[in-house]
């Protein structure tokens, strides 16, 4: 079968733990119907992967950090936009390309231009994040960006609500798509909780967004004192980095009941040897590691981020407790239930698993995807699902 070719452009950071370019490899593995070609700014643990999968991998470096703002670096910032243009028109030319999927605002800026150039050039934008309460938004930047897209996915009906209000057009240009779980990986079984000590787990790169320092002050404490330990597990350098460093003087106090592992790839292996997952960040798009640990049967209590109500409470009610954020005290009282309970933490876990399997599928998730792509390849007559139809559907 000829498959449709799609260029995925995802820009990586140093960080080995990245749910969104994870989630963008979990549709590049599952492809059925299109042929993605990547492009990435560095050369990373996931680029080999893909290669050792047989996906063709570019990797052209940016020559700036994707953290400066434009006043920052300017010169290295326009020859990285002019040297992505060439490479992006390139691809498109030499493979018969004309539809670029990005996976990032970063992204989107730099095929935004390329694309527009190439006749019958799209453009699909998977936007995986919403931004920090604490600073004000460029609504005029993301305006652009929505507008400039030819279809938007949002990861939750939650998220494309949030975004709604930056693009009258948004909701008729976009749908409502569920990020991939592996369930060859995240499945339940492993070691118990009652077994050991039970274990709060925490995921993710060490870094302010996540909330790992406020968990330590407020919750942490709590949670020890009811007799379970804490475990963190994402990238972690206290050495040259300040918050990181903050988190271990925070941690200091509670001695061994706390460990900072670092990154690992035996993440499934860490959540079934926990009694309960925590997410404590301060804003997210759709937390990967609550979905995950949904497929490995374990409880989530998490901040009222995006997606979490949405997750937890209405799509698998039961799966999990979701408090308000900043609600330390909640935050505790429901971990130190599930590490107590054990009735409650297999209901929790069953309720997760269920909503797991149906949520999250591989094929029927990839398959959403590529129906839109192919379309807008113009490879298929199919309709693009808009967001009002695909939120009726996701809640049938």
């Amino acid at each position: 079968m000829m498959r449709t070719p799609v260029l995925f452009v995802a820009m990586q950071t140093d960080a080995q733990s990245n749910g969104g370019v994870e989630s963008l490899t979990q549709i590049a593995l599952n492809a059925q119907r299109i042929r993605p070609i990547l492009l990435t700014n560095i050369h990373s643990s996931r680029t080999a992967r893909w290669r050792e999968a047989g996906l063709e991998t570019h990797v052209a470096p940016l020559g700036f950090s994707e953290g400066l703002n434009a006043r920052q670096k300017p010169a290295a910032r326009a020859l990285a936009y002019l040297r992505y243009a060439r490479i992006i028109r390139r691809l498109m030319n030499d493979t018969g390309i004309r539809l670029v999927h990005v996976n990032d605002p970063l992204a989107m800026q730099l095929a935004l231009v390329p694309v527009r150039m190439q006749p019958g050039g799209r453009l699909t934008f998977n936007i995986r994040d919403t931004l920090d309460p604490g600073r004000s938004p460029s609504r005029f930047k993301y305006g652009v960006l929505f507008a400039a897209a030819d279809h938007t996915f949002f990861l939750s009906r939650e998220m494309a609500d949030y975004w709604a209000p930056y693009s009258r057009s948004l909701r008729d240009r976009s749908s409502v798509t569920y990020s991939v779980v592996d369930p060859t990986h995240f499945q339940p079984g492993g070691p118990t909780a009652e077994e050991r000590t039970p274990m709060v787990l925490v995921t993710g790169v060490v870094r302010e967004k996540k909330g790992q320092l406020a968990f330590l002050e407020h919750v942490a404490p709590a949670v020890v004192a009811g007799g379970a330990r804490l475990v963190f597990a994402g990238d972690f350098d206290p050495e040259r980095d300040a918050y990181a460093a903050a988190c271990a003087r925070a941690a200091a106090p509670l001695g061994s009941a706390v460990s900072f592992l670092g990154f690992r790839r035996d993440l499934p292996d860490l959540i079934r040897a926990a009694a309960v997952v925590a997410i404590p960040s301060g804003h997210e798009g759709l937390v990967r590691v609550m979905i995950e640990a949904m497929a490995c049967s374990r409880p989530v209590v998490s901040f009222d981020v995006c997606s979490a109500r949405e997750i937890l409470e209405r799509e698998a009610p039961g799966a999990g407790v979701v408090v308000a954020t900043g609600d330390h005290v909640g935050m505790s009282e429901a971990l130190i239930r599930f590490c107590n309970d054990p009735v409650a933490r297999a209901a929790a876990g069953a309720a997760g698993l269920a909503g797991a399997q149906r949520l999250f599928d591989p094929a029927s998730v990839v398959a959403r995807y590529e129906d839109v792509l192919i379309r807008l390849a113009g490879k298929s007559g199919l309709q693009s699902p808009t967001y009002g139809a695909e939120e009726r559907s996701c809640a049938a």
